[in-house]
């Protein structure tokens, strides 16, 4: 049991840069990370999140998001505008460039995942579904304690 979950925590390591690397080599205009980031904004319920909230929301610090929406903002994908009741904080908003970007990355990005899918049956990706939904649970939950 115990070899099974240290099989499973570096796998998802070692997937995560693999995802990585397939990524950043489908010669997109932005990295993986930067297109998961608008991705992750697009999705969010609060329409303007601020940049602590996109952070929270992606699971990063507040310092390495920062460094990407920056990023991001410099090549015109985001806005980043200071809240004028609270001068430390920033509202993150996605961009028509950001949106179109989007929009025309899904269908590569929908690909990509079918391919990288291929040949694991619905049963199997829904256990793995509850697997990882469970573990952030755990991980939630040990970070409030």
């Amino acid at each position: 049991m115990l070899e099974d979950k240290q099989y499973i925590f570096g796998s998802i390591f070692l997937l995560a840069n693999k995802f990585q690397a397939i990524g950043d080599s489908l010669g997109g205009e932005l990295p993986i990370k930067q297109w998961y980031l608008l991705v992750m904004i697009s999705i969010m319920e609060q329409e303007l999140p601020t940049m602590t909230e996109v952070a929270r929301f992606v699971g990063g610090t507040r310092q390495n998001t920062t460094r990407m929406l920056q990023a991001l903002e410099k090549k015109s994908y985001v806005n980043l505008t200071m809240l004028p009741e609270d001068r430390t904080s920033m509202r993150v908003i996605l961009s028509k460039r950001g949106k179109d970007y989007l929009e025309q990355a899904s269908p590569v990005g929908n690909a990509m995942l079918e391919k990288i899918f291929t040949g694991i049956d619905a049963q199997s990706l829904s256990a793995v579904s509850d697997i990882f939904r469970k573990l952030f649970e755990n991980i939630e939950r040990r970070e409030t304690e």
